[in-house]
């Protein structure tokens, strides 16, 4: 059975589920139920069955319109950023329809700052794909592009509608994706989450097996933690 989490605060607050078999059905259609028309933006490091399962659901309830940037840092360009934005007007994208960000963190980033500035916002749904971004970037509400003159100079803060995490998909990744996303799993563990960091040390064949039971432990409690620590700063802002 999937495990839910509730980041964020007040009218502000969403769901993020956890588990195997995630992406289906039962967990996107209501997120996406009031919306005619959808754009699923994702990137060609991501497999096609991936994308294709979203948009085949997707399809049970709305238009669903697609856009697949190149892999990589370099898809968070003002061009790519334009590109989307002009798809939206052309497609006659209203604030009742909505953006599905399938992929890392960068597919995440970009797809979060268009939802946020377009119509001064419209809803959007985080399907991370990879460990980094499951257990960081699609929690936070943090977006951003970047510019010629920096990395991520140009962002909002803007909370997805809700997060799916399949932790099937982990199967897809190369050894060095996960390691990337573990690295950051054991931060979380050493700065403030003794029982995960126990956990890690518990299971490391496991975990390198990518065990479902294990993963889904593990994301669960590395996004309990980051959503704790952001939520702290916010109050610090406040």
């Amino acid at each position: 059975m999937a495990k839910v989490l509730i980041a964020g605060q007040k009218k502000d607050q969403y769901r993020i589920i956890i588990g195997q078999n995630s992406i289906s059905k039962k967990n996107l259609s209501p997120l996406i139920k009031s919306h005619k028309k959808v754009l699923l933006i994702s990137d060609d490091g991501v497999p096609k069955d991936i994308i294709n399962k979203v948009i085949s659901l997707s399809r049970a309830s709305s238009k669903v319109y697609t856009i697949i940037l190149d892999h990589g840092e370099k898809a968070k360009s003002l061009s790519n950023f334009q590109n989307i934005i002009n798809l939206l007007i052309d497609y006659k994208f209203d604030r009742s329809d909505g953006i599905i960000a399938v992929g890392g963190g960068v597919v995440g980033d970009i797809s979060g700052f268009v939802a946020s500035i377009y119509l001064r916002g419209v809803s959007f749904i985080q399907i991370p794909t990879t460990l980094l971004a499951q257990v960081d970037s699609s929690v936070g509400g943090k977006t951003a592009i970047n510019i010629p003159a920096g990395k991520n100079l140009v962002g909002t803060f803007y909370n997805p509608k809700g997060v799916i995490i399949d932790t099937n998909v982990l199967h897809t990744l190369s050894s060095r994706q996960l390691n990337a996303g573990l690295a950051e799993v054991i931060k979380y563990g050493l700065i403030q989450n003794k029982y995960l960091f126990s956990l890690l040390e518990k299971n490391v064949a496991a975990i390198l097996n990518r065990n479902h039971k294990i993963i889904e432990e593990v994301i669960f409690e590395s996004i309990k933690t980051k959503a704790e620590i952001v939520t702290r700063m916010k109050r610090k802002q406040v």
